[in-house]
């Protein structure tokens, strides 16, 4: 059952978390290399990051804290890099830390959020933050890197619980995820106002879009009745802002996410327990993965954006280090396996 498995996956969550010893760095190793963000524990203030040489193959695990002399805070959701400052996402923490891309010095950091869950630039000057809570998105200035405003989202769903997930940024709209309400919402980005709402599955929980204009929506299909049904995959076409195409998962059981794209935008990767490939020619979902689980919990999944090498976290019981695996992205085969912090996250290349 889906909910049976969450609900494992949230209480493990809260249990105490191993500690490692950490190689000190230098800081100029930052600006290359891959880096790996660690959600940590859930309560235990053990998000961290985690820095790969690529040449030298080296694992530094910790190195914010390195940098900056305290831990990075509960729960880190996500990053983004912006120009020469990355915005670290801290979802139980309320907080975004903002740090220099090549050093991971903290320049400022932003409090003042409900649950936050994703950035989104939209200007020089302004950017989305999404929340888990409130039915809102946070309108943030990045000269003073302070929230200035927010703007709520239609919500037929517990208005506590208006969950706002993934965000893309297409000719002044912003395309933003609403997952009770399995909804994309369109926000004209000028006015901040809502422009369109888009129906698709229960929880879409990520998006891609492609140079074409494509947004590519995979919709894992709740967790419990009565919000719960087959998971979906869509297609919408950004100009028409409507559905184009869609297809639906066979198993009510399934629960697909991590939606990434090849660098040719000719193919779809996503977890649904292992690897699974999807062209965007083809007229039915695959049945077979492309890289098998087996024994590991497959977290997350990112794709280099020249190579197209897979690189899959593995949680293994959310409490100890956990595993980062580099995958050949035609052979599929594995490559290499590092060691990084507690429950791995999203892969960011330098």
């Amino acid at each position: 059952m889906k909910l049976n498995l969450y609900l494992l996956l949230f209480t493990i969550l809260f249990l105490t978390a191993c500690d490692d010893d950490d190689t000190p760095t230098t800081q100029s190793e930052f600006a290359t290399g891959l880096l790996v963000l660690n959600e940590g524990s859930f309560q235990q203030d053990l998000a961290s990051i985690s820095h790969i040489d690529t040449e030298t193959k080296q694992v530094t695990n910790n190195v914010f804290n390195q940098v900056n002399g305290r831990n990075l805070g509960d729960i880190g959701q996500s990053m983004s890099i912006v120009g020469d400052l990355m915005y670290i996402i801290v979802n139980n923490s309320q907080k975004i830390e903002v740090v220099n891309t090549n050093t991971l010095e903290t320049i400022q950091t932003i409090t003042g959020f409900a649950s936050p869950r994703y950035f989104l630039s939209i200007s020089n000057d302004k950017a989305y933050v999404s929340n888990l809570f409130g039915g809102k998105v946070d309108i943030v200035d990045l000269n003073n890197f302070s929230i200035t405003d927010s703007f709520s989202m239609p919500c037929e769903a517990d208005t506590n619980f208006c969950w706002t997930e993934q965000m893309v940024f297409l000719n002044d709209k912003a395309f933003v995820a609403s997952m009770k309400d399995a909804e994309i919402l369109v926000i004209n980005t000028t006015t901040d106002e809502l422009e369109k709402r888009i129906k698709v599955g229960i929880d879409p929980n990520s998006l891609v879009l492609t140079s074409s204009g494509d947004l590519w929506v995979l919709c894992g299909g709740g967790f419990a009745p009565p919000l719960q049904e087959n998971a979906a995959l869509y297609r919408i076409d950004t100009d028409a802002l409507e559905v184009a195409q869609s297809w639906q998962f066979d198993d009510i059981n399934e629960t697909p996410d991590r939606l990434n794209i090849s660098s040719d935008e000719q193919s779809l990767y996503y977890l649904n327990g292992g690897v699974y490939r999807f062209d965007v020619n083809d007229t039915e979902l695959p049945t077979t993965p492309v890289v098998s689980s087996n024994d590991h919990f497959f977290y997350n999944l990112s794709m280099h954006p020249e190579t197209d090498n897979l690189y899959l976290t593995d949680a293994i019981d959310f409490q100890q280090n956990g595993l980062l695996f580099e995958v050949d992205g035609q052979t599929y085969a594995f490559i290499d396996t590092f060691e990084v912090g507690v429950i791995p996250s999203k892969v960011y290349f330098r």
